[in-house]
């Protein structure tokens, strides 16, 4: 369901500490000779802090469009189209609104909220064609868990929180296009 990516020109920014898995694969800076010729390349775990832009159907596109936006350096943005129900979900979320019966995401967030589970974050870690990968990182009674996820999924829970959770993405999806190899529990499409 998630397509189109749109990924502006790379900038500086405000490094997030990687946390989980992200923490065990961060790569070491580059050595001293490596910085001497050519850019010098993303580590593993580098996360920045993004909030959600928009929400939006730009006609004739039938796909809603999300729109996250880096919130400290640059203001880097990252579009892609999703679908319509998890466009209707997010929009819900954004703007406080409930719809006239719970939705599949209102019905999580109460579960979670009953099992006193709560939405530490949730991480863009990849990007395949136009699919990107994600993971929610939980607390609660048993500890921390990371299970890998649909953007837009993690995002509405994110948000249904009585505090927001932050929403990261990893700096190679909006410092480079194209295919972007997934970290942590987000490795890859699920054939």
């Amino acid at each position: 369901m998630v397509e189109g990516g749109e990924v502006p020109a790379a900038a500086p920014a405000t490094e997030v500490p990687p946390t989980g898995a992200a923490a065990a694969v961060a790569a070491a800076p580059p050595a001293a000779e490596e910085r001497t010729t050519g850019p010098l390349p993303v580590p593993l775990g580098v996360f920045r802090i993004m909030a959600v832009e928009s929400v939006a159907v730009d006609l004739p596109d039938q796909y809603p469009v999300l729109t996250l936006v880096e919130t400290e350096g640059s203001g880097r943005r990252l579009a892609f189209r999703i679908g319509l129900p998890e466009g209707a979900a997010l929009a819900h979320a954004l703007h406080g609104t409930m719809a006239p019966r719970p939705l599949t995401h209102d019905l999580f967030a109460d579960v979670l909220q009953r099992l006193s589970v709560e939405v530490v974050a949730v991480r863009l870690v990849g990007r395949f064609a136009t699919t990107y990968l994600a993971e929610l990182e939980l607390m609660g009674p048993r500890g921390r868990e990371v299970v890998a996820c649909r953007p837009t999924d993690g995002i509405v829970l994110a948000l249904h929180q009585k505090v927001p959770a932050p929403v990261l993405a990893d700096e190679r999806l909006l410092a480079t296009g194209g295919d972007v190899a997934g970290i942590g529990t987000a490795l890859g499409p699920r054939s």
